[in-house]
């Protein structure tokens, strides 16, 4: 059955949209050595701001705001924003915790860690 444009199926049904990530999503997710080494130190901590991540890291200022946008709108990492606070709380997204996901996560983590 094929949804049409506004969002309902052609027989009246709401048409299915997924909260799941697809692969290619996860895909361009992984497709940065920052994207990569932010979805670990997230993963290891369960929790932490864009703040304490970044300090985690070694990163200074706010330009690695894109890449935890990017992670955010291929539904790698969850956002939700601190109470009371202009900054935001990031936790990963179930999708991550595939084993494919994990397995590039760990392949990747040594040619990583020299950016």
């Amino acid at each position: 059955m094929k949804a049409t444009g506004n969002g309902t199926a052609l027989e009246g049904r709401p048409a299915r949209v997924s909260a799941m990530a697809t692969t290619a999503q996860l895909v361009e997710a992984l497709n940065h050595p920052i994207r990569r080494r932010l979805l670990r130190v997230i993963g290891e901590s369960t929790s932490l701001s864009s703040v304490e991540a970044r300090k985690r890291l070694g990163f200074r200022g706010g330009h690695n705001n894109y890449h935890f946008d990017i992670l955010v709108k291929n539904k790698a990492l969850n956002r939700t924003q601190a109470l009371g606070k202009r900054e935001y709380i990031y936790t990963c997204a179930p999708a991550t915790g595939a084993t494919w996901f994990q397995e590039v996560l760990r392949l990747s983590a040594e040619e990583d860690e020299f950016l």
